[in-house]
């Protein structure tokens, strides 16, 4: 017990840096690193990576509360942008835990993984959108949060990965951009969180 719980304070620490720096919830790091430990325990493989998501999600919401207070305690966030991205995010976090419950646990692995490599090959090649000199507007915002929203529900992200490179696109500071992708990450861990919690009152022999 002493072991596991060492791994998952380490996961921890390091997902929490992860988010304060970047403005993403550290959902890269404890997905795989959950989904590794809960097969070394021997859990149900067609529940492990379900259970990896909904976890990472529930920790991301404390993590990303932390960051977004101290973001907007240094002026970082965009209120405006904010709230009709976060609008589009409930809706999509919700539909994104609907639709992984609907998933076989080896397609979700997949579609977790395939998600995790296109990422990382994204981060390598350094690849950016170019900015525009349109603004955004709520319909938009709002039909993109849905978007973040369901893709970061169903891998067990905060959305940053989407959000901060959304937000560059039109525009807003790096900085900022990284600030209100923090806060953005809040709801979609809260609203993610509850979907999988919610579906998984019903599933028998969960693991506590």
């Amino acid at each position: 017990m002493g072991y596991e719980f060492l791994i998952y304070l380490f996961v921890g620490i390091f997902a929490g840096n992860l988010a304060g720096m970047f403005g993403i919830g550290g959902g890269v790091i404890i997905v795989p690193a959950l989904i590794a430990t809960f097969l070394y325990l021997g859990f149900d493989q067609d529940l492990i990576t379900h259970l990896a998501i909904g976890t990472s999600l529930a920790s991301i919401f404390f993590t990303g509360l932390a960051s977004a207070y101290s973001h907007n305690q240094k002026r970082g966030i965009v209120w405006s942008a904010f709230y009709p991205l976060a609008s589009g995010i409930v809706i999509g976090a919700i539909l994104g835990a609907v639709i992984a419950s609907l998933l076989s646990g080896d397609t979700l692995r997949s579609i977790v993984g395939i998600f995790f490599l296109a990422l990382s090959v994204q981060i390598i090649s350094s690849y950016e959108l170019k900015k525009t000199d349109r603004k955004s507007n709520i319909l938009l915002s709002t039909s993109s949060g849905v978007g973040i929203g369901a893709i970061s529900s169903i891998v067990g992200i905060g959305g940053g990965s989407f959000t901060v490179p959304y937000l560059q696109y039109f525009g807003y500071k790096m900085k900022l951009s990284i600030g209100t992708s923090a806060a953005c990450g809040v709801p979609i861990a809260l609203f993610g969180s509850l979907g999988y919690f919610y579906i998984g009152i019903s599933v028998e022999n969960l693991p506590t």
